[in-house]
């Protein structure tokens, strides 16, 4: 009888060891199959976040460009006011041709200027890019409900390529971007190039072509000249020194608008100009 309890002691610990055993397994596989879908779970919002991302950039990108083109034109192809330049109360404008000198811009200046123009303002389009805890972005740029604490996006420096070839402005934009959800992250370097309808190397030409004129006789404009770069061209005299051009290109359209160039020509205190033509 003693040797048999004893027996039916160890088959019911032998039992209750296996069940724990069969127990701890099957918590185990639990938490595995739970970890698992996190980081299935965890993926798929990295992902979607990622795509927003993306997205966003991208229209920004767009964005930016269009902005750096309009302000290149009212800058006669400068990236920024140069001086001297003419400051008047109601607008201002480089001077492309300031008694005798001359500073037309060339394609090249005008693709590095649109580089610089796109690399210093296209981060106040995307807002700050970090969604820690603090969202601090513009509710124009970034929809809230597409975003979580959990997500962060650093970023890197800004790298953009503009062309200019035939009618067109091509901008080209890298921009390595870390995306972390949770313990998950994905990079996203480069983005698409955006095409513009824009034809700054005529207008680059014709500037230039237009103050060699004028420094050859500042008095003297070729009606027939102007007439033949299909523009429309609207003159004004400033201080009775200064002329000022307006170009408006109807066949370059940026945003559904007309691209404009604006720039200043300083003869000194003369008549009225005398036109050709």
């Amino acid at each position: 009888m003693h040797k048999s309890g004893q027996i039916t002691i160890f088959i019911i610990l032998g039992i209750l060891v296996l069940v724990a055993i069969l127990i701890m397994a099957s918590v185990s596989n639990a938490v595995k199959k739970e970890k698992l879908q996190k980081d299935a779970d965890a993926a798929l919002e990295l992902e979607s976040k990622t795509d927003s991302v993306k997205t966003l950039v991208e229209d920004c990108i767009e964005k930016t460009g269009e902005k750096a083109i309009l302000i290149l034109g009212y800058r006669g192809g400068k990236e920024d006011l140069v001086g001297p330049y003419l400051d008047e109360q109601l607008f201002d404008a480089n001077y492309l041709y300031n008694m005798g000198e001359t500073s037309a811009p060339t394609v090249e200046e005008m693709e590095n200027s649109l580089e610089t123009l796109v690399e210093k303002n296209l981060k106040k389009c995307t807002g700050k890019m970090d969604y820690s805890r603090s969202l601090d972005v513009s509710p124009e740029i970034i929809n809230y409900n597409l975003l979580f604490d959990s997500m962060v996006a650093e970023t890197g420096d800004i790298d953009a390529t503009v062309k200019i070839e035939n009618d067109n402005t091509l901008l080209t934009v890298t921009w390595p971007l870390i995306v972390t959800v949770g313990e998950q992250k994905k990079e996203i370097t480069n983005f698409p190039m955006q095409k513009y309808n824009a034809d700054l190397e005529k207008l680059s030409l014709f500037s230039q072509e237009f103050v060699t004129q004028l420094n050859y006789d500042p008095y003297v404009i070729d009606a027939f000249y102007l007439l033949k770069q299909n523009y429309t061209i609207d003159v004004g005299l400033v201080n009775n020194d200064t002329y000022v051009f307006l170009i408006t290109d109807n066949s370059s359209m940026i945003d559904y608008t007309p691209l404009k160039f604006l720039f200043a020509a300083k003869v000194g205190e003369t008549p009225l100009v005398e036109v050709e033509g």
